[in-house]
Parts: C-alpha cells; structure tokens; sequence
C-alpha cells in the first residue's frame, strides 16, 4: 500500500512538473514569494537521447529539491520538528540517489547501456532500453535487491 500511495505521489509530481513547464513555454510568468529557487525546465538538445535528458533533468530537480530543504533546515524560522523532517528527507534523496547510481552503474557494466533506476525509498523501477528476457529480467531483479535492499516485490524491471 505504502508503494502505491509513493508511486502516485511520484506520478502526481511528474504531472505537476509536466504541467509548469508547459505554462513556462508559455510565456506564462507565477510570481513566488519565497526564496525558493525557481524550477526551470530542462529541454533536450536534438542530439540528446531522452535517457541523457531524464537524467540531467533529474539531477537539476534533485539539486533543487536539495537546496530548498537545505535552507529550511538552516533557517531560523524552523521548527525542530520541521528541521527534523527536511534533514530525514535530504538523508532519503542522498540514499535514494546512491542506491540509483550504484544499479545504474552495476547494470551498464553488465551491458544494459541504456539502464535507468528510479528509487522512491523502499521501492526500485529499472528501465531498461533493450527488450528483456526472463533471464534478463531476473538478473536485474537480483541486482537490485542485492544493491538496494529491497524485497523483490518492490522491485519493477521494464524496457522502455
């Protein structure tokens, strides 16, 4: 249950991030109030493959994501309870972040150039830009519990 509440909340943010970026191409301007750095739109050169651009546009979220819940948690103004939830969600992405770079580069090593990993705490979706066999399939399951600690369960293999 827990996956499928973080796996719509994870579907709901990309909506989110798909729909201010079409009002951003716009012209559309939303005035912010906070210091918040501003999301930007991440566009993908014509040479690009959409695997290059999903992980820029990843790292330049997570950035972002990283400094705003760095600020809340330097600033004055914050409860201890709240400074306490931003530090846990920082310690979260980083952990999300290696476990994600850790497969990735377990999986290109064993000849899944086009592999992505997407790791939302307890669960892990592997793209993969190759059809996959059975045999295929159960080895990146494998992987993935072994990198991320995971029951297989939590674990989602695709080709892409």
């Amino acid at each position: 249950m827990k996956d499928r509440i973080l796996n719509a909340l994870m579907l709901l943010t990309v909506a989110a991030a798909l729909t201010l970026t079409l009002f951003r191409a716009d012209g559309a301007r939303e005035e912010t109030a906070s210091a918040l750095p501003p999301i930007t739109a991440v566009t993908a050169l014509p040479t690009a493959r959409p695997i290059d651009a999903y992980r820029q546009h990843r790292e330049t979220e997570r950035q972002q994501e990283q400094a705003a819940l760095l600020a809340l948690a330097a600033s004055e103004q914050t409860t201890p309870e709240l400074r306490a939830l931003s530090e846990e969600q920082l310690r979260q992405m980083t952990a999300d972040s290696e476990t994600e770079l850790a497969l990735e580069a377990v999986l290109i090593a064993r000849g899944y150039e086009d592999a992505l990993c997407v790791c939302r705490g307890s669960s892990v979706t592997v793209l993969s830009g190759r059809s996959l066999q059975e045999a295929d399939a159960a080895l990146i399951v494998a992987l993935a519990q072994e990198i991320a600690a995971i029951p297989a369960e939590n674990i989602r293999v695709s080709a892409y």
